[in-house]
């Protein structure tokens, strides 16, 4: 029997590394990951927004896109893992597999707030910019 095909925790070792590899993945290509993500979201801003160039728009969301992108890849690499029955506990009438399950789920809530929020910011900087040419323009006039 090979090493990579040993059970531990209930899951074979074969799991388990790819699991992990999954997670260091993107944990090092994570910037690359939420640049790009945020390169393609940034398109539909430009048809809208043309004074809003990308380094800007991009600045604002890439660090909270980047752990979103990462706990959300992370909690569902780990939800394909077998629960181990030697951590099968209740507490308060709730599985503890179950606690952690929406523990994941709060984890990946507050980093989609996070990321709304930039994005909040970024709607702030339009109005802005918005506001301060239409500041120069009245004084023009």
């Amino acid at each position: 029997m090979d090493f990579l095909d040993e059970i531990f925790l209930d899951n074979p070792v074969r799991h388990l590394l790819q699991v992990g590899i999954i997670i260091f993945i993107v944990m090092i290509f994570r910037r690359w990951l939420s640049g790009t993500v945020a390169s393609l979201l940034y398109i539909p801003v430009k048809r809208n927004w043309s004074n809003i160039d990308k380094k800007e728009f991009t600045g604002l969301i890439i660090k909270p896109l980047g752990w979103l992108l990462t706990a959300m890849i992370a909690v569902f690499a780990i939800d394909k893992l077998t629960y181990p029955e030697v951590c099968k506990y209740s507490i308060y009438g709730h599985s503890l597999e179950e606690l952690v399950q929406r523990i994941g789920l709060v984890v990946i809530s507050l980093y989609f707030l996070w990321f709304l929020l930039s994005l909040i910011n970024f709607v702030a900087l339009v109005f802005e910019k918005k506001a301060t040419r239409s500041e120069v323009c009245y004084y023009y006039n």
